[in-house]
């Protein structure tokens, strides 16, 4: 009941104020002919110039509304354009014949002339007064159509930005999780106590997706600790068959960047890292701050007998591309390097100190693991 009350209120609020609207327009409208006819005819009683005027604002308000709300959205929208015409002539004869016959009666009355040969000097003027308000009207009803469209198509073409973004952000590797969950539990009973910091890591990973990433902006650091959670807990399963190296600033004075942006990143080396028979796996990460901005570089060995790196899993380097493009339109950001025995990436970040619009979330009925690293 409540609701059908507010969508009421709403409705005769939007009608209020399209009625002042108007009544405003037809006040300017009629008052800059009625000061005109007062100059042109100057000998002439203001009241037959308020009759003439009133004259007018019938005949013009009349085939206006029919035209606005009746023609153009029954024929013009509906692109039945020959019956718009025709019936578009038939309403400006209409409002020239009332017009005329309205204006040639008051003079007749006023002058005593014969109603034939003033019917001859007032249809011209009645014509073109009919029409030049049909035009007029016409153009600001489509004008406001044509922003309202634009309008509704730009918040589509945003929300659908958002949403796209939001689909490419929110995506961890199902892979990942599987391995994860995996090498913890094996860890479960040969390690507790890494098994411990392992699940610290994961949930972090998992809370900082989940209730974290719907900002638009978050702290660097913040993602520098889940590339450091994914690194250590995407080595476990590789042990000493894999050399990884990552440099990051433990400090990275208050800079935010988009959420979910590093880690796909580092996803990629770790899917794709492999190393010729005999020689080490290696991947080697460094972050660090340029005039300009941030800049990741990440690379990863190859085998010669590897293929180039597709994708990341769930979101791959092509979405990451995609992402950046919605990010910053028109900026190359991601630069890509094959070589023959490794894989570069190269993220530059423009510089940001921006903050998340609400403090770090703490989800709902967590009980907090406890932190052993």
């Amino acid at each position: 009941m409540k609701s059908r009350f507010t969508a009421w209120n709403r409705l005769r609020q939007a009608w209020h104020q399209r009625g002042l609207q108007h009544a405003l327009f037809w006040l300017g409208y009629t008052g800059f002919w009625y000061i005109l006819f007062m100059v042109v005819q100057r000998n002439q009683p203001q009241w037959v110039d308020l009759l003439i005027n009133l004259g007018y604002l019938s005949a013009h308000m009349g085939v206006t509304y029919l035209n606005l709300y009746w023609l153009i959205p029954a024929f013009l929208a509906r692109k039945h354009y020959l019956g718009y015409g025709l019936l578009f002539a038939l309403l400006q004869l209409t409002g020239t014949l009332y017009l005329g016959g309205l204006l040639t009666t008051l003079f007749k009355l006023l002058s005593g002339e014969p109603w034939l040969a003033l019917w001859w000097q007032v249809v011209d003027t009645a014509f073109w007064s009919v029409f030049t308000t049909l035009i007029l009207t016409m153009a600001i009803k489509l004008y406001r159509q044509w922003r309202q469209s634009q309008r509704r198509n730009q918040e589509l073409e945003t929300l659908h930005l958002q949403t796209e973004l939001q689909f490419l952000k929110a995506q961890l590797n199902p892979h990942f999780l599987f391995n994860a969950i995996n090498s913890i539990y094996f860890l479960i009973h040969q390690d507790q106590d890494q098994a411990a910091e392992a699940l610290a890591r994961f949930s972090d990973i998992l809370r900082y997706q989940l209730y974290e990433c719907h900002e638009d902006l978050i702290p660097l650091e913040r993602e520098v600790e889940q590339l450091k959670h994914f690194a250590a807990l995407s080595q476990l399963r590789r042990g000493d068959q894999l050399a990884v190296d990552l440099d990051f600033p433990p400090d990275t004075g208050g800079a935010c960047i988009p959420p979910f942006l590093l880690i796909p990143l580092l996803e990629n080396a770790f899917k794709h890292v492999s190393a010729p028979p005999g020689q080490p796996a290696w991947i080697r990460g460094r972050l660090h701050r340029a005039p300009e901005g941030w800049h990741l570089e990440l690379s990863n060995s190859v085998g010669e007998w590897a293929a180039a790196p597709e994708g990341a899993g769930g979101i791959g380097l092509s979405n990451i591309q995609r992402r950046l493009a919605l990010l910053y339109p028109g900026e190359e950001r991601l630069h890509l390097h094959t070589e023959v025995d490794r894989f570069s990436v190269h993220l530059r970040l423009p510089l940001s100190t921006g903050h998340p619009s609400s403090p770090r979330p703490t989800p709902p009925h967590e009980t907090p693991l406890p932190d052993r690293r």
